[in-house]
């Protein structure tokens, strides 16, 4: 389990919220945004998680950037070309 702190708002809980799913041949993903329970806001920046299916039947993460956008939301870093956005 990934630990996201709470909002800097409005100290609401906040979740991973998937924004879209895609498949592509054997693989499988799902974009996502931190957002609050609360009051909604939205963090700007988009993550991804996507899973390939082997040959051999197991399951390899392709990508995967949870932890680096939890490490962003929970130090509060908003890269400057995402500024603008509704966070």
């Amino acid at each position: 389990m990934i630990k996201l702190d709470k909002c800097p708002f409005c100290g609401g809980e906040a979740i991973f919220n998937t924004t879209s799913e895609f498949t592509k041949a054997s693989e499988l993903g799902f974009h996502f945004k931190i957002k609050c329970t609360r009051c909604n806001i939205t963090f700007p920046m988009e993550g991804k998680v996507s899973v390939t299916l082997e040959e051999n039947g197991t399951l390899r993460y392709t990508e995967d950037n949870r932890l680096e956008l939890a490490s962003k939301w929970n130090s509060r870093i908003i890269e400057e070309a995402e500024t603008d956005n509704e966070c």
